[in-house]
């Protein structure tokens, strides 16, 4: 899209993990969306990186990333034990695709 414009199919209002992890689903959803992140800050994750630099936190200490559970089927499983409904978005980001990830020690 050029910058300018105001046409686009979806706008998220913050650039910070959720917003990006957002237009990531989104994209791999419908490729030929056009999506716009926006931000008050001047780049992606500015409150991310200053708290992580307020809190001497120089890497990501999880290796889940932002994920509470290693199992990929963690959050379907809790969503049907609990008797939840779906997220109500057109497909469903827990189930469309889960693929497994090679364990590799964090240190040799």
């Amino acid at each position: 899209m050029a910058k300018g414009s105001t046409q686009t199919d979806i706008c998220i209002i913050g650039a910070g993990p959720h917003g990006l992890a957002a237009a990531v689903h989104l994209r791999q959803a419908d490729p030929n969306l056009t999506i716009t992140t926006i931000d008050r800050r001047p780049s992606w994750l500015t409150t991310w990186s200053e708290q992580f630099a307020r809190a001497e936190i120089k890497t990501l200490r999880s290796p889940a990333i932002h994920h509470p559970a290693p199992d990929p089927y963690a959050l379907p499983d809790f969503i049907r034990s609990q008797g939840l409904a779906q997220s109500g978005l057109p497909y469903n980001l827990c189930l469309r695709a889960v693929l497994p990830l090679p364990h590799r020690p964090l240190r040799p």
